[in-house]
């Protein structure tokens, strides 16, 4: 399939100290992330605008969408209202929601990440690639709306890069943020936070592609480097999880 000139909307969060990978984020998938495609980067964000807009002077198409600070795990987990608040901003044929600390290490080309055909493309996550189904760290307790049943399940999902046809992401996206409201107003939080929503959605809606983990592989694990596509920067080398959260 011919993905030439294809509108792509790439989809991130980035507040607080998390800023930090904004510059690395860019130029990576800039320079090597789906190159034939037309490439929206929407970013939720509260850096100034003179950041955003010394981007927008570079060269990118880049459009950034003002939230604020909300503290953890809520700035992860809000992801599916924000996209849900802005939906009439995304007019691009296919959304990609990415982690804001992911570096693209080599070409990656669109027929390797767009569905031929209306779906969802996940990534399977890499602490649970090829390992048997009853070690997912699914949500269990049922009173969650995350709740998935091991045996129904497919695989594991890592929330830091999915997308699709843009029907079928803004579809998903308001389901998840209908379910993540109604486990906040029963004072729930979902074991892994929007990462849990996602994997039962994919439960009972099977994504049309699976990426390999080698998408989002962590920069501190060992593997041969050729076959990577893309890394998740090690958060310790930022001062950790702890430090970039708050």
């Amino acid at each position: 399939m011919n993905y030439e000139k294809t509108k792509v909307g790439i989809i991130s969060v980035c507040v607080g100290k998390y800023n930090i990978f904004l510059e690395t984020y860019l130029n990576s998938f800039k320079d090597y992330f789906l190159k034939d495609c037309e490439k929206h980067f929407y970013i939720f964000t509260d850096v100034e605008d003179e950041v955003i807009n010394k981007y927008q002077n570079d060269g990118f198409n880049i459009t950034k969408i003002k939230i604020d600070k909300k503290g953890w795990p809520y700035d992860t987990l809000y992801r599916f209202k924000y996209i849900c608040e802005n939906k009439h901003m995304f007019k691009d044929e296919y959304l990609i929601f990415t982690n804001i600390n992911l570096k693209c290490q080599s070409l990656i080309l669109s027929e390797e990440i767009l569905p031929e055909k209306k779906g969802i493309v996940s990534t399977s996550h890499p602490g649970y690639y090829n390992k048997p189904k009853n070690t997912y760290p699914y949500e269990t307790r049922q009173i969650s709306e995350a709740f998935t049943d091991v045996k129904k399940g497919l695989g594991y999902y890592q929330g830091c890069l999915y997308g699709g046809s843009h029907d079928e992401f803004i579809k998903m996206c308001e389901v998840l943020d209908n379910r993540t409201t109604i486990d906040e107003k029963k004072d729930v939080i979902a074991l892994w936070h929007d990462e849990s929503h996602l994997n039962k959605y994919l439960s009972d809606n099977p994504p049309v592609k699976v990426l390999r983990h080698v998408y989002i592989f962590p920069e501190s694990w060992r593997c041969n480097p050729s076959i990577i596509k893309m890394i998740q920067l090690d958060k310790n080398k930022y001062g950790g999880h702890e430090f970039l959260r708050s």
